[in-house]
């Protein structure tokens, strides 16, 4: 069984891009970096990965069945870029199909665009629709927060992502003349680039991953950042080899859990809003489970709505904890009504009573904050803080054995206890 990802480079669109050092050189000899993706290539190879180039098959299902990724970098007719000089600029329907079909049933695509896109002749922001973005006409400006000191080269925002971690590592990065892009919906869709609050347009998306199906998707508004000229101004090779990363994950994850029916958490607004509203308090708060002085009090009272929400949305299907939920709700609206000071959810963790329902496979929902006493941060939470998880338990003689201890300033040991003694837990999984 072959192991090594596979990322398809497409050249067969009359690219602007190629891999092929002889063949930038004869595209644009005065600098053949301009038209070379040669070091993003190379630096997939290295980091694992088999690349490899279409330069002439038509996409179809059978050339997608062995591919993990398909990079589809930015294409003109002639009198609008140099290119590889053959092929069309324009995907067929059949084409267009194909590559849907790749995503939804787990394949990963990436779809370079750039500014003024609709010029070039080209249609990949019709195939970017067809996944919810579109790539608009516009060019950013930044004069303010920039490579160089040239406004058409604006530096992005890295907003705080909560599904993938596409901007790991990333601190220094730069784009050079890109469009932006527009999202249909914010559904299983995440911005992980976007332009800063000086440039015009002001904090819109310029790069962003989505989830389709079984597949992933990650459109960018600009093709050069990845160009062998551009590559090395800031942390470009690890962006790129983030997102081929994210997107070769999705056929990993589906063959993974092949044997394992699909959670009902990976489809269900209310569990993702309650994931999302929690994973923003969480950097608010202090080690003492308060708000900090400093956060913006009137998003935080939406999170927390979002939170109560969600919770009684989801008390459906939880009917067995009607008085955890009841008494959860009285915590958090007496968290607020304090002005959001150290937390007390003492009333409604004792109302936790998982070893209450000795069935296999019931689940429960929790949701607490985190207070050490010894003031210490947490691994992988960084200290006092919102958790949420959803339990399923595994045996009937476990909860018998099992039952919970809750002291009010000894949550820590309490939440230890549900992710030690019950199995399926699900801590912050948002269905990922």
């Amino acid at each position: 069984m072959r192991r090594t990802p596979r990322i398809l480079l497409d050249q067969s669109h009359r690219q602007a891009w190629t891999a092929d050092l002889e063949l930038a050189a004869k595209i644009n000899p005065a600098n053949p970096a301009d038209s070379s993706y040669h070091l993003v290539a190379e630096a997939a190879k290295k980091d694992g990965f088999d690349v490899l180039v279409n330069e002439s098959s038509q996409i179809t299902k059978e050339l997608l069945a062995d591919i993990d990724v398909f990079v589809l970098p930015h294409a003109s007719e002639d009198e609008w870029e140099k290119t590889v000089g053959y092929g069309s600029p324009q995907l067929t329907d059949s084409e267009i199909a194909a590559l849907e079909e790749f995503v939804l049933s787990g394949g990963g695509l990436l779809i370079l665009g750039e500014t003024e896109q609709q010029k070039y002749g080209n249609n990949f922001a019709e195939l970017a629709l067809r996944f919810g973005v579109k790539i608009t006409n516009a060019t950013v400006q930044d004069s303010v927060q920039n490579h160089n000191g040239v406004a058409s080269w604006p530096k992005p925002d890295m907003p705080r992502l909560v599904r993938s971690d596409l901007n790991f590592k990333v601190k220094n990065l730069s784009l050079y003349r890109a469009a932006t892009l527009e999202l249909v919906s914010s559904e299983n869709a995440e911005v992980f680039l976007s332009t800063s609050e000086h440039a015009l347009p002001a904090g819109a998306p310029l790069a962003a991953a989505l989830w389709r199906g079984e597949g992933r998707v990650v459109v960018l508004a600009d093709s050069d950042l990845f160009g062998d000229d551009s590559v090395s101004d800031g942390d470009n090779i690890q962006l790129w080899l983030n997102i081929v990363g994210f997107l070769s994950n999705a056929k990993a994850a589906k063959l993974s859990g092949s044997k394992k029916p699909e959670s009902w958490v990976s489809s269900n607004l209310d569990w993702q809003r309650l994931v999302n509203a929690v994973e923003q308090l969480r950097p608010m708060q202090l080690k003492d489970g308060s708000i900090e002085p400093e956060a913006d009090l009137n998003l935080v009272n939406k999170l927390i709505d979002d939170v109560l929400t969600s919770v009684n949305a989801l008390s459906k299907k939880f009917p067995h904890q009607e008085n955890y939920i009841h008494a959860l709700n009285k915590d958090i609206a007496s968290w607020r009504d304090g002005g959001y000071k150290v937390p007390d959810f003492y009333d409604s963790l004792q109302e936790f009573r998982p070893d209450q329902i000795r069935k296999d496979g019931v689940e429960h929902l929790v949701v607490f904050l985190d207070v050490y006493p010894e003031r210490q941060p947490k691994p992988q939470s960084g200290g006092g803080g919102h958790q949420y998880f959803l339990a399923r338990l595994a045996s009937s003689k476990r909860a018998e054995v099992s039952k919970p201890s809750v002291y009010p300033n000894r949550i820590r040991g309490f939440h230890c206890w549900l992710r030690h003694q019950l199995s399926g837990v699900v801590p912050g999984d948002g269905g990922r």
